[in-house]
């Protein structure tokens, strides 16, 4: 490939990546993570609901056993049980006879309203409900979505269960109108709103425009060094020089005057109470792209 064809394919290269960049982070400052992680949030949810409705169904027999408790089979159901959140509880004639999970405190009487809701509150956190009857025995399934203490500390926080996915930072409401992020049943009830916060928070998903962006800079400047080539090459040895300082500072200048591209800044690299030399500059990130540059720069034409 000759140097014209060559720079013909780094400009188109650096032009797709810049704008694969924009589109990517333009995705990522919409609300098209929040949709994402709700629809995430409901496929899970639908699933452990079915888990926890087999575990529910597979009780039926294993009450009909004279002494079933503490037996193999039971004992392999609870751990399926545990493994997802899953309590379920034994109600005899209304009253507590066996319960799988001793972490939280459950009521020993059963009333008609305990267990109706889809969802219920229970001491310190708040449940997906479901109930199925065998005789005078009611068996419940309390599977747990979300921890919800009173006080928090750097051990004891609230939150969704891990298994869902969603950052600390994201908020509960059982208000339908509360936000659009709605969580509903397998049946299609609504459960409750997931809250996120106004400001954009930082997740993984902040890699994939973070890429983009990297990968946009490291071919401008093989783009821009080439072009010194070419320069420098044609005899104007200190021309190639300014066109590679006047493009660089440019850069420069736009990323320390306009702050873009924004999801940098959202990064540590470029946070001022990190580090911060001068109002030339700000942050650990400035001074890296200017290494960088010169750097490269004085490598192109030593």
């Amino acid at each position: 490939m000759n140097s014209k064809r060559y720079i013909i394919f780094l400009g188109f290269l650096t032009t797709v990546l810049i704008v694969a960049a924009l589109i990517s982070e333009s995705i990522y400052f919409s609300d098209f993570e929040y949709r994402f992680r709700t629809q995430k949030f409901n496929r899970i949810l639908v699933e452990k609901e079915k888990i926890m409705e087999e575990c529910l169904n597979a009780m039926k027999p294993i009450l009909a056993m004279e002494d079933h408790h503490g037996s193999n089979t039971e004992n392999n159901l609870f751990k399926v049980a545990e493994e997802n959140e899953i309590t379920i509880l034994e109600y005899l004639d209304n009253k507590l006879a066996y319960w799988s999970d001793n972490d939280f405190d459950i009521p020993l009487f059963l009333d008609d309203s305990l267990f109706s809701s889809n969802i219920v509150f229970l001491q310190n956190g708040w449940f997906l409900t479901k109930t199925i009857k065998a005789g005078n025995e009611i068996i419940v399934g309390l599977m747990r979505v979300r921890k919800d203490y009173s006080f928090e500390n750097d051990i004891i926080k609230s939150g969704f269960e891990k298994d869902f996915r969603i950052p600390e930072s994201v908020g509960f409401s059982t208000d339908k109108n509360e936000s659009g992020y709605h969580i509903i049943n397998g049946k299609g009830d609504f459960l409750f709103s997931l809250i996120f916060p106004e400001i954009k928070m930082k997740t993984s998903f902040i890699f994939i425009p973070l890429l983009f962006w990297i990968l946009a800079f490291v071919f401008i400047l093989f783009l821009v060094l080439e072009l010194a080539k070419v320069i420098f090459n044609s005899g104007q040895s200190m021309g190639a020089v300014l066109f590679v300082l006047f493009v660089f500072m440019l850069l420069y200048s736009l990323l320390l005057v306009t702050g873009k591209p924004h999801v940098l800044f959202q990064t540590e690299l470029f946070s001022p109470y990190r580090f911060s030399f001068n109002a030339i500059i700000p942050s650990l990130g400035h001074l890296l792209f200017i290494d960088y540059t010169v750097c490269s720069t004085l490598n192109c034409f030593l």
